[in-house]
């Protein structure tokens, strides 16, 4: 090639690469004012995405931190109790305990007269509180100017059902330090601050604290005005605000660019703002966008390593702006988690403490009527049965009621209305009772509650504590058994004996009575039961009675029994020098390995049980006629009506008895007496109930009889008894008696008072009719 050629060619070359350069120039100063925008842009919408989070996540805080201060308020009205309102020292007592419970700066109640009391004072509370003046009927939060001039933000809830010094609790409120709230939401990164505050819809701050340059006490949506700033975005701020709409916005303020992001505070009406000035986002990055360019117009000329070294920069800021990201993710993470964590904490507070103790509460809301409206059983209540969810055991009183031991119901439901129905407040419910549980049978439980009341006494909600005392229940009944059974049997019997079931032997507790020779020389070992037995037996119990006893008291019949029934008795006979005499072994089962046995004379109560035998016939016997008294008549009558089992019941009196005692005198009146409960005998079968009531008065009861044509049978059987009786004295004067009747169904219960007038009034209308004569009703 020529030097000419060669010249070209490297001139080719020169100007090529020449060319290239300042292509490469071009491109790497113009790569650079697009890297430059592109980085803007990523770190608007990191920004953007940084507020947005960190806006969500303090009003779901604030929002939480609110609901907490409801909770709270709640939670102290429920267990407010009578005797905190028994006087201003008790009630002051409570509301501090109350304040210092839930670290609150002031936590008051305020009665119908504006009075308002705190754990400090009384005072009128209108003036000081203007949220006072009009009536509270549902939770409001309202701001109020103190003395100094500062902001307090207060929540107010209404109250029902409490009364205090005669007037009613209307309202309750507490005081919510929002300005402490703000400074632990606000956020500050290196040199990048972040500003939170609240404020109404209308732009009025409800803090004291200022909001970044922005003054405390200022309205925002005046300040956006009145700055530099786009009528549109204004508008637009202005219209979210007042809608209640979260939103971002880029505004001027005193010369600095800032992003304002905003947010609606759930059921509040307030409005969560973030500010965060551009200086302090272009602080963050200008000295690495600097550095960048400051390379990029130095190095031109080694392009690949600048391109290389961009490249690496690239790589860094944006591994730099995800660290960024997922650091502030993280921290906005464990925030919520931990404001999570403190509010399951302390609403759950009570619950763990109920759960150490094995007691669980339990609510009973009444209507205005004094009805029940609504049960609350709580999840520890259920828990005590073995219940986890409300559809096992629902919110009803049935849920409850129907699980009691058939001997406790009718005593703790007794106790339950009592304590409800008790307008005076002075029933105390404090019970213990068995109660179904759903996999462990019925277990031992203690109630015990206490019930707020209307002025009119009139129940409101019933509150109480349910706690599983089933262990110490049963070892105290077990204790309380076997101290009752050796304490009874140590007054009662001669003698008492133990035996062993396992290795069934047989040893002396006590001896008072009749041993056999053989037990007697070695009274202090362990005997044979079988070898006892069988000499006692065979030198003690009547020969007649001696193949049943050996078949009544052997161990295995014992066994068997006492596994059917607490205690088993056999009773027997002695025949000592020519006299019979009654005796009993009782058995008793100790525990599992043990049974008691005593050996008692009972001479005594076979007499007083026939003698008692007799009482009881003289008793409910009319001495005249040898019938059924009025009182044990009407009394039997009275419980097989209630039985529902019907039948046929009839009242009659004598015709002209008083002239049978006037004309001839009481002896003949005894007579006719005599023979009408005579005749009423035979025409009623033998298990029918025929009494007399006094004087000429009878009735009689045949339950068996439903048919109307079979009760008329029977009343003309009587009838036609009374045309029979002859008595001399009377003559020819025939004796007859008017008759009320009634047939009761089969299967319905019916009262004796009811229908005892019914046939009275049957009576009344046969004696209209001369000779004898039965009305049916």
């Amino acid at each position: 090639m020529s030097k000419l050629a060669k010249r070209i060619f490297h001139l080719f070359i020169a100007s090529s690469m020449v060319i290239l350069i300042i292509l490469l120039l071009v491109m790497s100063l113009r790569t650079a004012d697009t890297t430059q925008e592109v980085t803007d842009k990523a770190i608007d919408k990191i920004s953007h995405f940084y507020i947005e989070e960190i806006a969500k996540n303090r009003a779901s805080l604030i929002s939480n931190e609110l609901d907490k201060k409801y909770n709270y308020v709640n939670n102290a009205l429920d267990v407010i109790s009578q005797k905190d309102l028994e006087s201003p020292k008790a009630l002051r007592n409570y509301l501090g305990n109350m304040r210092k419970l839930y670290n609150m700066d002031t936590f008051a109640l305020v009665d119908e007269n504006g009075l308002v009391y705190t754990s400090h004072s009384t005072c009128s509370g209108k003036t000081r509180y203007p949220f006072l003046a009009e009536k509270i009927t549902k939770p409001i939060y309202s701001t109020v100017l103190n003395y100094g001039g500062e902001k307090q933000l207060f929540l107010a809830v209404p109250v029902t059902g409490v009364y205090f010094n005669n007037s009613k609790i209307t309202a309750c409120f507490v005081e919510i330090n929002i300005n402490q709230m703000m400074r632990s939401l606000a956020y500050r990164y290196d040199n990048m601050e972040t500003y939170v505050n609240l404020y109404y819809k209308n732009g009025e701050s409800l803090t004291n604290t200022a909001f970044g340059n922005i003054p405390s006490g200022l309205n925002i949506l005046s300040v956006i005005s009145a700055g530099d700033n786009d009528s549109k975005i204004f508008k637009k701020i202005k219209n979210d605000f007042e809608s209640g709409v979260a939103g971002l916005a880029e505004v001027y303020y005193s010369g600095e660019e800032a992003h304002l992001y905003y947010i609606p505070v759930q059921n509040t009406g307030w409005i969560l703002t973030i500010l965060v000035y551009e200086t302090a986002i272009d602080e963050q990055v200008s000295t690495n966008i600097e550095s960048l360019m400051k390379q990029t117009r130095i190095h031109v000329s080694f392009i690949f390593a600048l391109l290389f070294f961009l490249s690496i920069c690239l790589i860094l800021i944006i591994r730099n702006a995800s660290h960024f990201k997922l650091q502030q993710e993280k921290i906005i993470s464990q925030r919520t988690r931990q404001a999570y964590e403190k509010l399951n904490k302390e609403t759950n507070a009570m619950q763990i403490i109920h759960s150490v103790l094995n007691s669980g509460p339990w609510r009973i809301e009444f209507d205005e009527n004094g009805q029940i409206q609504r049960c609350d059983w709580s999840n520890t209540f259920r828990k005590l049965l073995g219940f986890y969810s409300e559809t096992e055991f629902p919110n009803t009183l049935e849920s409850w009621s129907e699980r009691l031991h058939r001997n406790d119901k009718d005593a703790v439901l007794k106790a339950f209305w009592d304590t409800v129905n008790d307008s005076s407040g002075n029933t105390v419910y404090d019970v213990e009772y068995r109660l179904l549980t759903k996999d462990s049978g019925f277990k031992w439980y203690h109630a015990a509650g206490n019930i707020i009341r209307s002025a009119e006494g009139l129940p409101q909600t019933f509150v109480g504590l349910f706690t599983d005392i089933d262990e110490n229940k049963r070892n105290e009944i077990n204790l309380m058994e076997q101290f009752n059974i050796v304490n009874a049997l140590s007054r009662d019997y001669a003698n008492i004996l133990s035996i062993n079931i396992t290795t069934r032997t047989i040893k002396p507790i006590k001896l008072g009575g009749f041993v056999p020779e053989s037990f007697k020389e070695n009274y202090s070992k362990d005997a044979s039961y079988e070898t006892y037995f069988s000499e006692y037996i065979e030198h003690r119990v009547y020969s007649e009675d001696k193949a049943f006893m050996a078949q009544a008291i052997a161990l295995d019949t014992i066994v068997q029994k006492l596994n059917e029934s607490d205690e088993y008795s056999s009773s027997y006979r002695i025949d000592d020098n020519g006299e019979l005499h009654f005796y009993e072994f009782k058995y008793m089962k100790l525990n599992s390995d043990t049974i008691i046995v005593g050996v008692m004379n009972i001479d005594k109560i076979v007499n007083d049980a026939k003698e008692k035998e007799k009482l009881i016939v003289l008793s409910e016997t009319d001495r005249m006629t040898g019938l059924l008294n009025r009182v044990s008549g009407e009394q039997k009558v009275e419980e097989s009506l209630k039985n529902g089992n019907g039948g046929l019941f009839i009242l009659l009196d004598v015709d002209h008895f008083k002239s049978f005692n006037d004309n001839y005198g009481h002896e003949v009146g005894d007579k006719v007496i005599i023979c009408v409960a005579n005749c009423l005998k035979t025409a009623f079968r033998e298990n029918d109930i025929v009494f007399r009531l006094g004087g000429d008065e009878f009735s009689a009861y045949a339950a068996e009889v439903h048919d109307k044509k079979v009760a008329t049978e029977i009343i003309n059987r009587f009838i036609d008894n009374l045309r029979t009786i002859v008595i001399p004295e009377l003559g020819k004067t025939a004796i007859t008696a008017s008759i009320g009747a009634v047939i009761l169904p089969q299967g319905e219960k019916a009262d004796f008072t009811d229908n005892y007038k019914l046939i009275d009034k049957g009576v009344y209308e046969s004696k209209k009719i001369s000779g004898s004569h039965v009305t049916f009703k």
